[in-house]
């Protein structure tokens, strides 16, 4: 995905204030393999709603204010659609605009996971932090299965499957340090087959 034979450095530090979901662990499925706990062992019950266009559609100021009343109400759970699955969706991509969405892979309208648009995600990753903020856990659904956003062809079933896993485990990569949880499928029957690495809920 563009990183291929780079070298470089990363400083990792601690954060000022971690969050009292990292204190706990990452999340996995519970030993009975019918609940979700810590890996401390201490359940999490989950109190989830559907902002599923939040992550191309939001921006730090409305993800701030939906998450504040969202914890607020007891929410700790969020679902949501990585990227905007439709294929035929068309649109401007400045999001103070009508209409308007991020795009999360450059090809994805001509039906392949390829091209992936790293200032989209670099977009998520400070709207994914705000949701961690208010300790809420994102769920990741890859790419839509079923309707999609507005129903254009969404991608879905009909994405290559080595390109669907190779995206889903870069979410994981990205994305899984902290506590997240993954939807591979949502509204339909997964056609493609998605190898999630043990260890991750």
């Amino acid at each position: 995905m563009g990183l291929a034979d780079r070298t470089g450095q990363v400083n990792v530090t601690a954060p000022a204030e971690a969050s009292a979901l990292i204190h706990r662990g990452t999340l996995r499925m519970s030993a009975g393999g019918r609940n979700v706990e810590f890996a401390d062992g201490s359940p999490f019950l989950m109190v989830a709603d559907t902002p599923w266009a939040l992550p191309y559609r939001g921006t730090p100021e409305t993800v701030r204010h939906y998450a504040h009343q969202r914890w607020e109400q007891g929410f700790n759970t969020v679902l949501l659609m990585t990227v905007q699955p439709d294929q035929k969706a068309r649109g401007p991509r400045d999001r103070s605009l009508p209409g308007s969405f991020g795009v999360g892979f450059q090809d994805l309208a001509e039906g392949h996971l390829n091209e992936l648009n790293l200032v989209y995600f670099h977009q998520l990753d400070q709207l994914i932090g705000i949701l961690r903020e208010y300790q809420i856990v994102p769920t990741f659904n890859p790419v839509f299965q079923g309707f999609g956003w507005k129903g254009l062809q969404p991608l879905g079933h009909r994405a290559d499957p080595a390109e669907y896993a190779r995206f889903m485990k870069y979410l994981i990569a990205r994305y899984g340090a902290e506590p997240a949880m993954w939807l591979v499928s949502a509204d339909a029957a997964s056609r493609s087959p998605v190898v999630v690495p043990a260890g991750n809920t």
